[in-house]
């Protein structure tokens, strides 16, 4: 519980009658999506497309101004839609690439990812943003399962599948090259030759027909660390629609203050002194915590009132302090760990920052006041969401999430929460700790080739099992109590257990193990693993022995931070399940032995 008490100005059920009024920013309506009846907001843009003509296109104020800044990089709205659009008749002109067809996107966090998305995105094809720090296996398997017409690849990434190239069916685009090493595939092109080459029309993107707000719109990538990755298809609507529930948010927090409910953003009388909104990307934005919380969400408040995305190429805090004070940035949302680095930099006191957000990972009670203590005039925020919800299922900020540190947050109205018993499928009453269901506009379409998975992820009347552990209090503010598959989050990796242990099982002088989280300040969760060996083996296998086996086999972020060698067997229940909860104690007890309370965990 928190020490910190306040009495709101509004309740809940008040905030919401007046946000969602009849002509108001968040009013709602009803509409039917694949057969089934949702709530939906009212004044959400129908597509993409509209969403980005009418926030850069038609926006003669912010031709001139900086939208996307990376090292000594610097792109203007104006200079960002000339290339956005180019590249959407590039993509359709030379490439072919039709509304409903794949654009894969893989590559470091470089001003070429955000341009290819919205050209992707206007065009009408479906933006396919696959995980860049994959091993060759599950990369190759998500370029495989989607079929993109186009893959724009960093170097690294080229480097990575050199050896596929020949036979692979999908063009490739370069971009940022940096080695002279021989490319393997006849269909790969040099990003900046691809754009200088095109002499066509910049505006033939137009030619394929405006997409509707059920059209396709997004692919991304669920972790793969319960075996391969799987692909969350969502709708036009489902994505943006994540903007407007972390829009409700803020808002509901001023009318919880007291204040007034402003004017909807473009509407009513302009603000004195518009203070620029600029945010730090520090997040992949492979990742949707980065992509639809922040290059899509944020975007609404950033054009509206001007400001920039700061891409970070990999995070480090000293770099991030740099940035914070160098480009006067406003906000930044990353996992905790991130948070709890820069508590250890110049960043502290900084004034300009206004938020500071975490997600994607389990953040301690204390952070919020934390943060508030370093950052007097920013406020602290929390959302927790999946792949498969577009981002923000639940959301919480300020003031309430001061009072209940343990929450993630309240769903905003279009979207509603229930929590079942895995075991009965019974309905669980307030309190009571079961599997988060989640049922909006903004959960996927379902799990792109693979009908199999989607009818066991939703049921027929569109509730999303999350997988998650979770209670609700009596105001329906969500907890987040434990994984029900194991799953591991690590610095916003979901990890599964299995793909651990079956790395580990792979060396023959493994008899037993078992992988579990262990509580980390910065990164929420580390791998950790019990190991037994074979008799003929024991005593002469070390734990970095069996980490130097894993290594090619896991992505870095699964790796195993902790392996500890035990000759005993690995205890089980009567139904022989391991008994991971004790697991988990004693080996975080080690962890906290072996570091003297202080993990030396890297991002």
């Amino acid at each position: 519980m928190s020490d910190f008490k306040w009495s709101p100005a509004r309740s809940l059920k008040e905030c919401d009658a007046i946000m969602t009024a009849p002509g108001q920013f968040h009013e709602i309506e009803h509409a039917v999506i694949d057969n089934r009846v949702y709530r939906v907001w009212k004044h959400l843009p129908p597509s993409l497309r509209e969403f980005w003509t009418s926030a850069v296109t038609n926006r003669p104020d912010l031709q001139g101004q900086d939208y996307i800044v990376f090292e000594d990089t610097r792109i203007t709205y104006g200079q960002a839609d000339e290339m956005v659009q180019k590249l959407a008749s590039i993509f359709r002109e030379v490439y072919g690439v039709r509304k409903g067809d794949r654009v894969g996107i893989a590559m470091r966090n470089y001003p070429e990812w955000i341009i290819s998305f919205w050209a992707a995105a206007i065009l009408g094809a479906i933006p396919t943003a696959i995980n860049a720090w994959l091993p060759i296996t599950p990369f190759m398997h998500c370029v495989k399962l989607t079929s993109p017409k186009v893959l724009i690849l960093d170097q690294e990434r080229v480097n990575l599948i050199n050896s596929e190239l020949p036979s692979l069916h999908t063009s490739v685009i370069l971009v940022r090259p940096t080695s002279n090493k021989p490319i393997r595939g006849v269909r790969v092109k040099e990003y900046n030759h691809v754009i200088a080459s095109y002499n066509g029309s910049t505006s033939a993107w137009q030619k394929e027909s405006a997409c509707l707000p059920d059209d396709n719109a997004t692919i991304f990538f669920t972790s793969g660390t319960t075996g391969l990755p799987k692909g969350v298809l969502s709708t036009q609507r489902g994505w943006l629609g994540n903007m407007f529930n972390a829009i409700y948010a803020a808002r509901r927090r001023e009318l919880r203050n007291g204040t007034d409910l402003p004017a909807p953003i473009g509407q009513g009388p302009e603000p004195s002194e518009k203070k620029p909104k600029n945010n730090l990307v520090a997040i992949p934005l492979f990742h949707v915590t980065a992509c639809t919380s922040q290059m899509v969400s944020l975007f609404y408040i950033t054009t509206a009132l001007g400001g920039k995305l700061v891409l970070m190429r990999k995070w480090n805090k000293f770099e991030g302090a740099k940035l914070i004070r160098q480009e006067a940035i406003t906000g930044f949302t990353g996992v905790p760990g991130i948070v709890y680095d820069l508590f250890d930099t110049d960043a502290v006191g900084n004034t300009e920052l206004e938020g500071v957000g975490t997600g994607g990972a389990p953040a301690a009670d204390h952070l919020p006041s934390e943060v508030k203590k370093t950052w007097p005039n920013a406020i602290a925020q929390q959302g927790y969401g999946l792949s498969e919800s577009n981002s923000i299922a639940v959301q919480v900020m300020g003031e309430d999430y001061l009072a209940r540190p343990a929450s993630t947050g309240l769903p905003p109205p279009v979207v509603d929460l229930l929590i079942v018993d895995p075991q009965t499928s019974k309905v669980l009453p307030t309190g009571e700790i079961g599997e988060l269901w989640i049922r909006g506009p903004n959960i996927m379409r379902g799990y792109w080739n693979n009908p199999k998975a989607t009818e066991e992820a939703i049921t027929r009347d569109g509730w999303f099992k999350t997988g998650d552990l979770a209670t609700l209090d009596e105001d329906g503010f969500v907890y987040i109590k434990d994984r029900v598959k194991d799953m591991i989050i690590r610095g916003g990796e979901n990890i599964h257990s299995v793909i651990v242990e079956n790395a580990l099982f792979s060396d023959e002088r493994v008899h037993d193990c078992a992988v579990v989280g262990i509580p980390d300040k910065r990164l929420g969760e580390l791998v950790a693993a019990l190991v037994v060996l074979r008799r003929e083996h024991v005593g002469k296998v070390t734990e970095e022995d069996l980490l130097e086996l894993v290594r090619p086999q896991l992505p870095a972020f699964a790796l195993p931070s902790l392996i500890v060698i035990q000759k005993e067997e690995i205890e089980r229940n009567a139904a022989g399940k391991t008994l991971k909860r004790e697991i988990r104690k004693d080996l975080a007890k080690e962890w906290e032995k072996r570091n003297k309370g202080a993990a030396k965990a890297k991002l």
